[in-house]
């Protein structure tokens, strides 16, 4: 099985809650060790969100700068009360994922969430070598995606991908490199453009990472 890294990008303890717990992280991580020893787990957060219990089960804990949450004004519509105050976490998803990338020393690399932690891994091992597989042996850049939004990913304008769910990612370390450092610069660069207040649906982290 190729070693493959594991990044659980944004918050973490705040996230708990019914199905997520700590004990049922620690257990997610010793089997993902156990799969394969040379799997790494790295955890890129902010200040406050990592649980120092989980840090002897993953291989690096990244706590980044927290830029914080962006602010800014949309033109609502002009039926419905709608705020005209928005706010996104898309400054500190970009950060935390990029630095996670940056550490990852593997071939191969799942950026993911702590909500979609793999649970059967006897099926996780089986697809986790196929597809592996299938990346490293193609000369194209491929991203596998969870499908989350489908009615936004089959929007698309003369071939460009509309929209690329960034919840869970699969792909070479190198081209989600590519994928999410052109991201994080397109959004600093047009952040003003992007967010200005005559927009009447502020832009999604899917959509800058689909354009």
């Amino acid at each position: 099985m190729v070693p493959f890294t594991l990044l659980v990008s944004g918050p973490i303890k705040s996230r708990f809650g019914y199905e997520i717990t700590l004990l049922s992280l620690i257990d997610a991580f010793v089997s993902l060790k156990r799969l394969n020893p040379a799997n790494q787990i790295i955890l890129s957060t902010y200040e406050g969100e990592t649980p120092l219990e989980l840090r002897e089960y993953v291989d690096q804990v990244i706590v980044n700068p927290d830029p914080g949450a962006d602010y800014f004004r949309v033109n609502p519509w002009p039926i419905g009360n709608g705020s005209r105050n928005q706010s996104a976490n898309i400054s500190r998803m970009l950060r935390c994922t990029l630095s996670g990338l940056e550490h990852t020393q593997t071939p191969i690399v799942i950026k993911t969430r702590i909500e979609l932690i793999p649970e059967n891994f006897l099926v996780f091992e089986k697809w986790s070598s196929k597809y592996s597989r299938i990346i490293l042996e193609s000369n194209s850049p491929i991203i596998g995606f969870l499908l989350e939004h489908y009615s936004g990913i089959s929007f698309s304008i003369n071939g460009l991908l509309g929209m690329i769910p960034d919840t869970l990612q699969y792909g070479r370390t190198e081209t989600l490199r590519n994928l999410w450092a052109s991201s994080e610069k397109f959004w600093q660069q047009n952040f003003k453009m992007l967010t200005r207040k005559g927009i009447r649906f502020p832009i999604t982290s899917e959509q800058i990472l689909g354009l």
